[in-house]
């Protein structure tokens, strides 16, 4: 099996300086570039965010070993109430 023609170095650099100059002259790769960065950043936040609240919406709650007991009394509550 033979192998592809190299190509010489010179050529090498040549297309590479032309692709570095293409990729230079479109501003909307930066842009875009920008934008994934941007929405990264406010995803992030707004997950951080998301976990404070879902946090803080525990915080209060009683100890999971009081539970049954707590749902033992409001049930005891109902039915004298209903009696």
């Amino acid at each position: 099996m033979r192998s592809p023609p190299m190509h010489k170095v010179s050529q090498v650099v040549k297309n590479r300086q032309r692709a570095y100059a293409r990729d230079h002259q479109r501003p909307w790769l930066r842009l875009g570039l920008l934008f994934a960065v941007f929405f990264s950043l406010v995803l992030v936040s707004a997950s951080f965010t998301g976990i404070g609240y879902a946090v803080s919406l525990t915080n209060n709650l009683p100890p999971a070993d009081v539970l049954p007991a707590m749902l033992d009394n409001l049930a005891v509550a109902r039915q004298e109430s209903q009696q």
